[in-house]
């Protein structure tokens, strides 16, 4: 997926398993590139997800990991579900990684994603999230939590978040109030199966930089 312009999505781009004869998914997508586009809801009402890139699994076991996939240098421009007008979940986001192994996420730009950046959610092995920068994240909710990178609960991911940017944009105005803007850098909600690594990130957030209950 090279250089597109994407406008008016429900899923901008789908890097994604895909189904055997009786409708299991079954194959996990290979060396998939993902490199030079700009991923924009422009608030769409049906939006839900700028990009997922996800492997197979049957409920929480994994089938087949998505192996040696790049999402690099792209701009995500207000993706996640609040953007749609939806009254938002924990776990929206910009891109959705999930059974994954030797999977990069490099170099994007996350412009407004809600409530999330990036979110991890299980067997995602020797991962890499480096070198991005997240303005903005955002929910209309006063008491839930917009976070850069969210790594989820559900175990088995292990890699490394190195060399990202967190920030606020000193001009932008938002759609509800009370919210919250860029409350959290990181957030690990971790599990015993988690080897997540955190180093040299830069952090401008209303809330804490890196959380890790």
């Amino acid at each position: 997926f090279l250089i597109n312009m994407i406008l008016e999505c429900v899923w901008g781009i789908n890097v994604g398993p895909s189904k055997n004869t009786s409708a299991a998914d079954t194959y996990a997508p290979i060396d998939c590139v993902v490199t030079g586009n700009v991923i924009d809801s422009n608030q769409y009402s049906e939006h839900i997800q700028g990009m997922q890139l996800a492997g197979a699994r049957s409920g929480s076991t994994l089938t087949a990991a998505a192996t040696g996939c790049t999402v690099t240098n792209n701009v995500f421009r207000e993706c996640g579900g609040e953007n749609s007008g939806a009254s938002g979940a924990d776990t929206d986001r910009a891109i959705y990684v999930d059974s994954t192994e030797s999977c990069k996420v490099a170099g994007n730009i996350f412009v407004q994603p809600s409530r999330n950046g990036v979110y991890l959610d299980q067997h995602n092995n020797g991962f890499a999230v480096n070198d991005n920068t997240f303005v903005d994240a955002w929910t209309t909710s006063g008491s839930a939590y917009a976070n850069g990178v969210l790594v989820s609960g559900n175990g088995n991911n292990k890699g490394i978040i190195s060399n990202n940017t967190f920030e606020q944009d000193p001009n932008a105005t938002f759609k509800a109030s009370p919210g919250r803007r860029m409350y959290i850098g990181i957030y690990v909600t971790g599990d015993s199966t988690d080897a997540v690594s955190i180093c040299t990130n830069r952090f401008d957030v209303t809330g804490s930089d890196i959380y890790d209950p």
